[in-house]
């Protein structure tokens, strides 16, 4: 076999294991990526579906709770659609069911007032949003009193934000990991080209017509780490799914696989125009050093 086949044997399995390592450090990044969007969209989700009550004043008429019910669905800190009127006649039934008790026959009248349910929206659930809103709607005399329980939304998002710096420290750490370990892999095997890449320019050749062949390699090795990361985030995804019995996830994966996509050819291309820089720009003793 001659020193040219072995050369290129070499470079493609060089560029195979950058590859793959480079994948594989993507791939740990992806999972820690998909764990952050996964606490983000769950906060939003929850936050969202926790209820607010509204009391309603027992002397209203069925036209003035209805006017009522319209500032709500009207409001623009409301998730549409989620308002719902709960007569008192319901909450009692609803709570002597809970009770196991008739209260008529215990001789005690309905102490429950006519209530409204509704959800705010995730942008307005930070605690002045909602004390403005309060506020809001107390004014009107049709409403007794806005309920809900203090300093929740807070809580919530105290305990998903150490979630989220976490999750985003460990992609910050992976991310700077998969730059390092692929540019390193990417410089050692130049180095092996590195008179070559020398000899072609002292014979005239343009420093974009040297980097070309270079910087193609990088992005093929850039997009097949990002295929394999890409797989193996589907893989676990699939794998946690199955272990949770869901059928699917809260955050979407649109923009997680965009970012990977991105990320791993970016990555060998930048590594790769470096490492071609540094050979070009070195002095002739220099490259016996490497």
């Amino acid at each position: 076999m001659s020193s040219r086949s072995k050369r290129n044997i070499k470079r493609k399995s060089g560029i195979a294991r950058s590859a793959t390592l480079g994948g594989l450090i993507l791939l740990v990044t992806g999972v820690a990526l998909w764990l952050l969007f996964e606490t983000r969209c769950l906060l939003d989700s929850t936050q969202e579906n926790i209820d607010l009550y509204v009391e309603l004043v027992d002397s209203n008429t069925e036209g003035q709770n209805q006017e009522a019910i319209e500032l709500l669905v009207n409001h623009p800190y409301v998730s549409l659609g989620s308002v719902e009127f709960m007569p008192k006649e319901e909450a009692i039934k609803a709570f002597e069911e809970e009770l196991g008790e008739d209260l008529d026959q215990l001789g005690m009248t309905n102490p429950l007032p006519n209530i409204i349910s509704f959800n705010l929206q995730p942008t307005y659930l930070a605690e002045d949003s909602i004390q403005l809103f309060k506020a809001q709607i107390e004014a009107s005399p049709y409403i007794q009193e806005v309920l809900y329980q203090e300093n929740m939304w807070s809580t919530l998002g105290d305990h998903f934000q150490s979630l989220n710096i976490i999750a985003l420290g460990l992609c910050i750490m992976f991310l700077a990991v998969a730059f390092f370990t692929i540019s390193s892999t990417i410089r050692i095997l130049m180095s092996n080209d590195r008179f070559i890449i020398r000899n072609m320019e002292l014979v005239g050749a343009s420093r974009s017509f040297i980097q070309a062949p270079y910087l193609k390699k990088g992005l093929l090795a850039g997009f097949i780490s990002s295929g394999i990361a890409i797989a193996g985030i589907l893989g676990v995804q699939n794998l946690v799914a199955s272990q949770l019995g869901v059928e699917g996830f809260c955050s979407d994966n649109i923009l997680l696989l965009m970012i990977v996509i991105f990320v791993g050819p970016f990555i060998s291309f930048v590594s790769s125009y470096a490492a071609v820089q540094k050979y070009l720009n070195a002095e002739v003793d220099e490259l016996y050093k490497n």
